[in-house]
């Protein structure tokens, strides 16, 4: 009998490559999808969350809903778009994280982070 170990399942998907990198200024932009690479419009991201660290996951398992929710805290602040698509915002950290569903647009990654953002003010 043969044993596979494995350890805990990614459920965060903390772990998936995100080979593509953008570096504008002091802000490094990183992602798993090229097309949300070409989306991203640097001049959109606000002055004063210029030098965070943004990085954006797509899922290519999970499709969207589109009910919006914000959850906002001192420190983090959570944009949840249906069961699939989250902007966490920690202004602590300096550091943004997106993971999103598979059919999320491209087009709109610039307005949710903007918002997600703005939010954390």
């Amino acid at each position: 009998m043969n044993l596979v170990r494995t350890g805990p399942p990614d459920l965060l998907r903390r772990f998936v490559p995100t080979p593509y990198k953008l570096i504008h200024g002091t802000t490094t932009f990183e992602t798993n999808d090229l097309e949300l690479l070409d989306a991203i419009d640097c001049q959109a991201i606000p002055e004063e969350a210029r030098h965070f660290a943004i990085r954006i996951v797509r899922d290519t398992c999970a499709d969207a809903l589109h009910e919006r929710r914000v959850f906002e805290s001192d420190r983090l602040c959570l944009i949840s778009i249906g069961s699939y698509t989250l902007f966490i915002v920690d202004s602590e950290e300096q550091r943004v994280f997106a993971f999103l569903a598979s059919d999320f647009p491209a087009a709109r990654i610039c307005e949710e982070l903007r918002s997600a953002l703005d939010a954390r003010r």
